[in-house]
């Protein structure tokens, strides 16, 4: 008998080997495919993180070149922006993940340089990968500041943009029918187009100056325009050697200054102002957008010497703060203030849109390095084409406050928009914020009048030398023994070593006389107090600039004299160009004289001695300026 057992098979088949084999396989080609991009792509990261740091580096090495004669980045035309337009090459640069070559064109727009710079490699599988890098640039040497500027140790304040950008290309760039022309031609030629937008400047190339973004979003089509700031540049044909047409006006950040002279006229040959020709001169015109705050200064063809000196300010003026100084730019600011822990604190602000500033008059001079103080531009700013100074009546110094109200509305008139809910602002700034006090004292006191009817506060006013709206009247006039007395202080400014300037009371001579109204203080370091005292009677005021022309003597002293009643009133010489002089005068009018001690020759008077018939002060001070020469022949005409 046979018998058959069964038993159950075990194991893979061929078949079943074979697929699992390939399956294998593949998960394992895909994971090797997937770990060399792993690796590849970690190495291609790398070599482009290093190809953009290589580019980032070279833009940075353009932003910061000093050397304007470096073949690569030059300035041979002296405009303060680089010329060659070329592509050039580094030799090899071995990284650590890739060799480099970098490469960079530049290329001229309008006053900018365009700068592109391109970074590439050869990656693992030899292909050539490469990244790029562009910016514009409108390039000033960091040597400016040295070579150019007198204001070497003053601490910088930044400057904003505004609201204006560098222009880029040609009207050719845009379409004709997106451009709008605006208005007539500037007197500097420049010319206004709309694009969409945008508010274009444009020069008779048609290339674009400056760019107002968002300008003509009004709903009624019209745009809001550019600032301009504007003013005559005057050289002083006696004393320097300075070519107008070698002397460049220049302005901070987003901002295009055109130089002009009138219909007829070339820079190479300027006109000269009327007169004998003390003067050579052209205009300016700045253009920048709303928002900006900044200097606008100067650059020269052959650079600026020691003894090259710029006069800035009024040479006619009383007031301190308004006389000439010396200096190579001036600053725009505005000031705004906010209470924090009890303190004032500042922050600066800048021009509001489409504001218009003329006058912004410098005058170019040459004087020895040692002189430096604005008594020194007194000669240069009164030649006898300037009559006596009067051609650079109210022309700023070397800050001028956008907080500053022209018209009396008792609001600025020139500083931008800010929340009045957070700030404040005045209409004068309390110090120049370029350079900025380490801290501030206070000097107060009273104001004492001798009269038996009240006076109102009205009829007084009272002033530092570093500028108006630094006092305030804390108190109103109040009964006191024999008379009424009011309270005042005022803020002074220390900046290290002690506040050094004038308090001066300024009463309306119609009600009041007072014998000494300016109190000079030295190295103040502390609060301090200062009280005036006053009669009331009705006052006379004369006063005036002291004009000196070259090599003569300064004058000693002034005396007022009534010759009526043979008494004397007081004379003070406030600074070293100003003088200001008081007498009592009853109803019937002042006759007097004014004697001028010097050992100078005294222009335009009789031994020194000026006369006076029939004077009444009606309100307001009569102007007498004082010249002292060598001699009669030496005295304006």
């Amino acid at each position: 008998m046979n018998v058959h057992t069964t038993r159950k098979q075990r194991g893979f088949t061929l078949t079943e080997a074979l697929v699992s084999f390939a399956i294998t396989a593949s998960g394992l080609l895909v994971i090797a495919s997937f770990q060399a991009g792993l690796f590849s792509g970690s190495a291609y990261s790398k070599a482009r993180t290093e190809a953009l740091s290589l580019a980032q580096q070279k833009i940075e090495q353009f932003r910061h070149y000093t050397h304007a004669s470096d073949a690569n980045f030059i300035d041979d035309n002296g405009d303060g922006i680089m010329d060659a337009d070329a592509t050039y090459t580094d030799a090899a640069i071995v990284g650590q993940n890739a060799t480099f070559t970098r490469t960079w064109a530049l290329s001229t727009s309008g006053r900018t340089k365009k700068i592109d710079v391109t970074v590439s490699w050869r990656d693992r599988a030899n292909d050539v990968q490469s990244v790029m890098l562009a910016t514009q640039l409108a390039w000033i040497s960091p040597r400016v500041g040295v070579d150019q500027l007198a204001e070497l140790a003053a601490p910088l304040v930044p400057s904003p943009t505004g609201r204006a950008m560098i222009g880029d290309g040609n009207l050719a760039d845009f379409p004709a029918e997106d451009l709008n022309p605006i208005g007539a031609p500037d007197p500097t030629g420049l010319r206004l187009y709309q694009h969409k937008e945008d508010l274009l400047l444009i020069n008779a190339d048609d290339k674009i100056l400056l760019t107002l973004l968002d300008a003509c979003l009004a709903s009624d089509g019209t745009c809001e325009d550019f600032v301009r700031i504007s003013g005559t540049v005057y050289v002083d044909k006696a004393n320097t050697s300075q070519k107008p047409v070698d002397i460049h006006v220049i302005a901070a950040d987003a901002a295009h200054c055109e130089r002009w002279v009138p219909e007829g006229h070339t820079l190479t040959s300027p006109p000269a102002t009327p007169g004998s020709g003390d003067y050579l001169y052209y205009n300016y015109t700045c253009y920048l957008g709303g928002g900006w705050h900044g200097n606008i200064g100067f650059v020269t063809a052959g650079g600026l010497q020691q003894n090259d000196k710029i006069c800035q300010g009024d040479p006619t003026a009383q007031e301190e703060w308004a006389r000439p100084v010396i200096a190579l730019r001036r600053a725009y600011r505005g000031m705004l203030s906010q209470q924090q822990g009890g303190k004032t604190v500042y922050f600066t602000q800048g021009i509001k849109d489409a504001a218009t500033l003329t006058g912004h008059d410098f005058v170019f001079t040459k004087l020895p390095p040692s002189d430096i103080e604005g008594t020194h531009c007194m000669d240069p700013m009164t030649r006898a084409d300037s009559s006596g100074g009067s051609l650079f009546e109210d022309v700023p110094t070397a800050f001028f406050c956008l907080n500053t109200d022209h018209n009396g509305d008792s609001v600025p008139d020139y500083l931008d928009s800010y929340d009045t809910t957070l700030y404040a602002a005045g209409v004068s700034c309390p110090f120049d914020p370029t350079d900025q006090p380490v801290r501030n004292h206070h000097v107060s006191g009273t104001v004492y009048i001798a009269s038996t009817r009240a006076l109102e506060l009205s009829h007084f006013g009272i002033v530092t030398s570093d500028g108006p709206g630094n006092c305030q009247w804390t108190s109103d006039f109040a009964s006191t023994t024999g008379g009424y007395q009011a309270a005042y202080s005022c803020d002074v400014y220390d900046w290290g070593s002690g506040w050094t300037g004038f308090i001066q009371l300024k009463p309306n001579s119609d009600f009041v006389y007072c014998p000494s109204r300016t109190a000079p203080f030295s190295a103040v370091k502390s609060d301090v107090s200062q009280n005036f005292a006053c009669n009331s009677v009705p006052t006379v005021t004369i006063e005036g600039a002291l004009l000196q022309t070259t090599g003569s003597s300064t004058i000693s002293s002034i005396a007022i004299i009534d010759s009526d009643t043979g008494s004397q009133g007081s004379c003070e010489i406030t600074t070293d160009t100003s003088y200001s002089c008081l007498a009592p005068y009853n109803d019937n009018g002042w006759n007097g004289t004014l004697t001028v001690t010097s050992s100078g020759y005294v222009c335009d008077a009789a031994a020194g001695v000026f006369t006076f018939l029939n004077y009444t002060d009606g309100g307001s001070p009569y102007i007498h300026n004082i010249v002292v020469a060598q001699s009669a022949s030496q005295c304006p005409q």
